[in-house]
């Protein structure tokens, strides 16, 4: 159905209306309800979806509401994603990533959105937030939306501190995981960011090898003895043990870090310190 848009030159009066453009109205047809497992078959239409990173799918809408699907970053449907489709979309950690569908209007030659983003795209997920610098722990990465691993190759994914996001020498450097649960190690301290490969930029052009930033983590070091000293207690005389925390990371008070700017990444707020022999394991 095509509606006439005209106007009127005294608001209205009694000058007739002139005709200026016309408008395609479409009708919208409500799609079957979105699938709760992943990979769907299920195409992505109008409808609005959920879909977790880096996953292809397809696009389908109904002929009545129009043909030719893409997606765009805008509902101008001007800032088409390439590729999205093949290679599924990696969101970087920051980014807010919702988009538009939009197809070309029936019997109509301009392109069209729904009025608000109707893909989502999952972001990655990390467990546990934070590891401890100098010990190998196993870190699963992993969408939000589902509780399926995502299992990636080592020259897909690297760990790289701020300084060195995107650095193109780590392509393929080894020091990421083989799979989504790997144990790592870093001598870094402070934020460590994961970063993958972004695959449909390497689709379009193989000369575009683009980290993006998916993920980040709190690498720390455990608490040293003051001044280094070595600690040597004697059997019925009293002690005290002073312990720092390198880098001001988190405080060995408990609730005393609730407010620091890396909160968010701790596993827990338990800040007992406790006293074992040799034999006994920390457990």
């Amino acid at each position: 159905t095509t509606a006439y848009y005209c106007e009127s030159a005294d608001n209205g009066g009694v000058v007739p209306y002139s005709y200026r453009s016309t408008v395609a109205m479409v009708p919208y047809i409500t799609l079957p309800p979105s699938p709760t497992t992943y990979p769907s078959t299920e195409p992505v239409g109008f409808d609005d979806r959920t879909l977790p990173p880096a996953t292809p799918f397809t696009l389908a809408v109904s002929p009545l509401m129009g043909s030719n699907p893409f997606v765009s970053r805008n509902k101008n449907c001007t800032d088409v994603i390439f590729g999205i489709t093949q290679t599924g979309y990696i969101p970087a950690e920051t980014e807010f990533s919702s988009f538009y569908v939009c197809a070309r209007a029936p019997n109509n030659a301009s392109n069209y959105s729904m009025p608000t983003p109707n893909l989502h795209i999952a972001k990655y997920a990390l467990s546990p937030t934070s590891v401890v610098s100098t010990i190998s722990t196993i870190v699963t990465m992993s969408p939000a939306v589902t509780t399926t691993n995502v299992w990636l190759s080592s020259s897909s994914l690297c760990l790289a501190n701020e300084s060195q996001v995107g650095a193109p020498s780590y392509l393929g450097s080894g020091a990421g995981f083989s799979s989504s649960m790997q144990a790592v190690s870093t001598s870094w301290v402070g934020i460590v960011y994961v970063c993958l490969l972004d695959t449909r930029l390497v689709t379009l052009d193989s000369s575009r090898i683009v980290f993006v930033r998916v993920a980040s983590l709190l690498s720390i070091e455990v608490p040293t003895l003051a001044n280094g000293s070595a600690f040597n207690p004697i059997r019925g005389i009293p002690w005290c043990l002073y312990r720092s925390v390198p880098q001001s990371l988190y405080s060995l008070v408990e609730g005393g870090d609730s407010g620091s700017a890396y909160a968010s990444y701790y596993t827990t707020t338990d800040r007992k310190v406790f006293i074992v022999d040799g034999s006994a394991a920390c457990t």
